[in-house]
């Protein structure tokens, strides 16, 4: 099953990615806590943020195709809507992680730049949206693991990955 379409079973009962500043809670949420989310905020102390994932999952399927294709880190910046130097200062706190091929190597002697797949480049996205409305890197590091894959199948794609190269 393409990426796409297991990210796209996974929201569909839980299609809102909430972020609230004061407690540090980062979730997926129903579109009816959604709502009640909103109807329930102050505008004032406006301490959550909330967004679509489904149709931005949607959004992003429309922009660069539903393939599997690998994404290197400044595809993954420009979809995140940052720099190339900040993208790797996420990378380096771990909060985008290469999936498909780490960073490997120092210096210009045989260093191969790290590979995403079309999952992370599509979560660095939604950290990017959380990034711009003020949410800070401790809670953008929450995001990525709730639309992570499990670890036995993210094994077994980086091992047939690795064999492949």
């Amino acid at each position: 099953m393409s990426e796409y379409l297991e990210l796209r079973k996974r929201l569909e009962s839980k299609p809102y990615l909430m972020t609230d500043v004061l407690s540090g809670d980062v979730r997926l949420i129903s579109e009816g806590e959604a709502l009640r989310l909103m109807m329930d905020s102050d505008p004032i102390q406006q301490t959550r943020a909330t967004t679509n994932a489904r149709s931005g999952l949607e959004g992003f399927a429309n922009l660069v195709g539903k393939d599997d294709r690998p994404f290197s880190l400044k595809e993954v910046a420009e979809v995140a809507g940052m720099s190339y130097h900040l993208a790797y200062n996420y990378v380096q706190r771990g909060i985008f992680t290469p999936s498909v091929r780490p960073f490997d190597g120092s210096g210009l002697q045989g260093e191969k730049e790290g590979r995403f797949s079309w999952r992370d480049c599509y979560v660095a996205g939604i950290v990017g949206s959380f990034r711009r409305l003020g949410v800070k890197p401790d809670l953008l590091a929450k995001i990525p693991p709730l639309f992570s894959e499990t670890k036995r199948k993210r094994t077994r794609k980086a091992a047939a990955t690795t064999s492949r190269s």
